[in-house]
């Protein structure tokens, strides 16, 4: 089985999408036909995308969903913190300021 680091191309990316969206399928003892009709979708585009060509994302993730495989996406997807990385970021800037600016406080002077 191909890792899909290795895969240069996108083209190569979706040839190997299909191969294994197909090879699911197979396991799972479904044709085309049937898997199209419990995605909602028509059966070329369950031919398209296991020929590794492109289909719209809802028809992947309906095509995902009759598979079972649509947990996986939680592993491509994980959950973050609910900050974006420019909140991240700003909130960082902040606390670097923040420990600039007390540590060129100087203590009150003692009388």
């Amino acid at each position: 089985m191909t890792e899909f680091r290795k895969l240069l191309a996108n083209e190569a990316v979706l040839v190997e999408v299909g191969r294994r969206l197909a090879e699911t399928r197979l396991a799972l003892n479904l044709s085309q036909a049937k898997c199209a009709r419990d995605s909602g979708v028509s059966t070329s585009t369950v031919e398209r995308v296991e020929h590794g060509r492109s289909i719209q994302l809802g028809s992947f993730i309906a095509i995902l969903r009759t598979l079972s495989l649509l947990d996986n996406l939680d592993k491509l997807f994980p959950k973050h913190d609910g900050f974006s990385p420019m909140q991240r970021l700003r909130e960082e800037q902040r606390s670097k300021k923040r420990t600039k600016t007390s540590s060129k406080r100087k203590a009150p002077k003692s009388a």
